[in-house]
């Protein structure tokens, strides 16, 4: 189903914007998408592995050039130094979106984050908590995170198809 809701994202920026939300993947980091799936078993090396892929597939291929030009000046200078999960909530809140189902994606960034790229302490046994990885297990948690990112894939193509994301003088799809 993830991939489902990644392509109609991709179709719909297509018709709507003339450019990705998501950036394609480039030929080294294809394979991140086709990995993504409740893993088979409960190894933290797996769980590690498929939050980085997700995480890779939702936020570093987040485009940020074309989503600075639908800012003010202004508002991209107090941007600078912030990170693509920020300027996407900017971007929305300028356009008038309730972004509220990006927060999701700075769990995720902080589970990768805290998770494969450090020792795992106490900051990411909140933010795995928050997940439910212990009381509920990797793989169940894992599949939790699965539907959080298709409500956010979700909510990104129906932001799309209303046309908010379009120049200043566009309307919707």
């Amino acid at each position: 189903m993830f991939k489902q809701h990644y392509e109609l994202l991709r179709r719909a920026c297509d018709e709507c914007l003339g450019w990705q939300l998501l950036k394609p993947l480039g030929f080294g980091d294809e394979y991140r998408l086709q990995r993504i799936r409740v893993p088979a078993t409960d190894e933290q090396s797996q769980f590690d592995d498929l939050v980085g892929d997700l995480q890779t597939v939702l936020i570093e291929s987040l485009d940020v050039k074309p989503l600075k030009k639908l800012l003010l000046p202004a508002a991209r200078e107090q941007l600078k130094g912030k990170g693509s999960i920020a300027l996407l909530r900017e971007v929305l809140i300028s356009r008038g979106v309730e972004e509220s189902k990006v927060a999701f994606l700075g769990k995720l960034q902080r589970l990768r984050s805290m998770g494969s790229s450090h020792l795992k302490g106490t900051g990411y046994q909140k933010i795995a908590a928050y997940f439910g990885v212990d009381s509920r297990g990797r793989k169940e948690a894992f599949s939790g995170i699965l539907w959080q990112a298709i409500n956010v894939l979700e909510f990104l193509t129906d932001v799309v198809r209303s046309g908010k994301l379009n120049d200043k003088n566009g309307g919707g799809c």
